[in-house]
């Protein structure tokens, strides 16, 4: 025989297990220090439960429960085929409508109708649910059965058979209502006392059924007994398999009924006790570095029924920090190599933490914007980095030891083209006491050495030799010509005493400098004159006369130009200046 044993308060004897029941919850993730308003936004993602309408529900087993009775409880005698209203100490939402206040029937069920004093609490049911013609409806069953509980109990001595308890707290109290060791109408204790438990769920509006012992008297009402639930018009109803009006017999087993309908929930964030949004995560771009401090409140609202709305409330604090002011780094231009490599020193940048406390902060180089934000493979021997012939983008990762903040400065590192050599005449002609300032060359900064590879690097003021060759670089960028090429600019250097293939005393050029017009007498036929830029580019060009010639340049700007005068497959180039 099973045996229910007295506890010093009768029930200490139930076990109450721990169950995993969805309740209504609400948090926020912890935000992250926003450390440069100017490109971050702040990211907040809010974990909450997400409830539905008593619309429709599901049943499903679960690991059985029962709650422990033995503190906090109130105890009520039932009538046999009797009601016991009682007020809800919360607000309860079953198929769509809300109630503050309960009837609990002797017979094993609670109904949210209102009952008159003295209403019968219907004991013969033969039909299952959903039934329009079902005696009791808009009701939780469980277990419905006649029962009687003025029948005096041998094993409790008449302890209270209806006991209520509270558990939880807001907004996740559950309401637990006990019908305990009651007897049958016909079969009284032969089958034992019959207990059952009901617990609604606060917020939730979850129903659990608990049931230590069932079992049918089979010589009344067909052994009848249901677990399940039922709306006010008898058309929608729930119920466990093979717990559905029958004589049928249950021993420590659990059931719940979730709602199912239509999700009631709503997020809605607000910044500030402003409405923000309802998206979730939540990214908020505004962020001011003037107002470094902002509240963040999430509410999820529960619309159960237009009598019905709850609400959960949460607040995360977030902090914008003001990036402290860095300068941008500098991009490297490096001279071309021949063999490709280069090596370069890139903390050379580090001179833009130069205004902030050096023991703040920290800085690696990284070859991605992703490794740099998350201090991931560094690299390593900054001061003597190596790349191979191609550009690249270096991501400068300055680590704020104070706020735990990481800024990127990117810059670039590359290889300049090839820098060629200057140019002009290969053969030209000098006076006496005419130095490397006279050669006429077209280049920027211009060197000039003794050879064509290594050799002597000459000053410009180097007094010219007859027949001898100079040769020439030009420096662009700091990179210059004879870094990449083994070949410079020669010029061979003759003295105007020992050509004999162009008669230089057969023109006269003047002024020099001049302003708009130069006059040129030539004593040839065929000659020909051409005007270039010093950066070798043609301006414009004309054909002498034997005579005087009259060359007007006024739409030349001032600066200096170089004149060329051909005849007969010879030549000669002067060097002018405009004012």
């Amino acid at each position: 025989m099973r045996k229910i044993t007295l506890f010093v308060s009768i029930f200490s004897f139930f076990l109450l297990k721990a169950q995993t029941a969805p309740t209504a919850s609400l948090t926020i993730e912890q935000p992250y220090n926003v450390c440069d308003y100017n490109t971050e936004c702040q990211t907040l993602t809010a974990n909450y439960t997400e409830l539905y309408s008593t619309s429709e529900y599901e049943v499903s087993s679960i690991p059985y429960y029962f709650v422990d009775q033995s503190s906090l409880i109130n105890s009520y005698n039932l009538l046999d085929d009797k009601y016991k209203t009682l007020n809800l100490p919360f607000d309860f939402t079953f198929f769509g409508n809300t109630y503050s206040a309960i009837s609990i029937g002797a017979n094993g069920l609670i109904t949210f109708n209102e009952v008159e004093i003295d209403e019968d609490c219907p004991w013969q049911f033969q039909t299952t649910i959903p039934n329009t013609n079902f005696p009791i409806k808009n009701a939780i069953y469980g277990v419905y059965q006649d029962l009687n509980p003025q029948i005096s109990n041998p094993e409790t001595n008449d302890y209270p058979n209806l006991t209520f308890k509270m558990i939880g707290s807001y907004p996740n109290r559950k309401a637990v209502y006990t019908f305990y060791e009651m007897g049958f109408y016909v079969c009284q204790y032969q089958n034992q006392g019959q207990t059952s438990q009901i617990v609604l769920h606060e917020t939730t509006n979850i129903i659990d059924v608990n049931i230590v012992r069932r079992v049918p008297c089979t010589n009344w009402n067909s052994g009848n007994g249901l677990i399940g639930i039922q709306n006010i018009a008898g058309n929608l109803g729930f119920s466990p398999p093979n717990r559905n009006t029958g004589s049928w017999s249950a021993f420590d087993e659990s059931w719940r009924f979730t709602p199912s309908g239509e999700s009631i929930t709503e997020l809605v964030w607000y910044k500030n006790g402003e409405f923000l949004t309802n998206e979730n995560p939540m990214i908020d771009c505004d962020l001011n570095e003037n107002s470094p401090s902002d509240t963040y409140t999430a509410t999820i609202i529960y619309n159960h029924s237009p009598d019905n709305i709850s609400e959960i409330t949460t607040s995360q604090n977030s902090t914008v920090i003001p990036m402290p002011v860095i300068p941008e780094p500098e991009n490297i231009v490096l001279c071309n190599q021949n063999d490709g490599f280069y090596t370069v020193d890139l903390t050379i940048n580090e001179f833009i933490i130069s205004n902030l406390n050096p023991l703040a902060f920290q800085i690696s180089y990284h070859l991605s914007f992703d490794e740099a934000v998350n201090l991931a493979y560094q690299i390593q021997n900054p001061s003597s980095y190596v790349f191979f012939n191609s550009n690249q983008t270096i991501y400068m990762a300055i680590e704020d030891y104070v706020s735990g903040c990481i800024y990127v400065k990117p810059f670039e590192i590359s290889a300049m083209p090839n820098i060629a050599p200057p140019n002009g005449e290969p053969v030209q002609s000098f006076t006496e006491g005419q130095t490397l300032d006279d050669l006429i060359v077209v280049g920027e900064n211009i060197n000039w050495y003794d050879e064509p590879e290594g050799g002597n690097l000459l000053p410009s003021t180097t007094l010219l030799e007859n027949n001898t060759t100079y040769y020439a670089s030009q420096t662009v960028n700091g990179c210059e010509s004879r870094m990449s090429t083994t070949q410079r600019f020669a010029i061979l250097a003759i003295s105007s005493l020992n050509l004999t293939n162009f008669d230089t005393n057969s023109f006269q050029i003047s002024p020099n400098p001049f302003l708009n017009n130069v006059t040129i007498i030539n004593n040839n036929t065929n000659v020909n004159l051409e005007v270039y830029s010093v950066l070798g580019q043609k301006i414009t060009s004309f054909e002498l006369i034997n005579g005087n010639n009259t060359v007007n340049l006024n739409n030349l700007n001032s600066g200096v130009y170089f004149f060329k005068i051909s005849t007969d497959n010879k030549s000669q180039t002067f060097k002018m200046i405009k004012k």
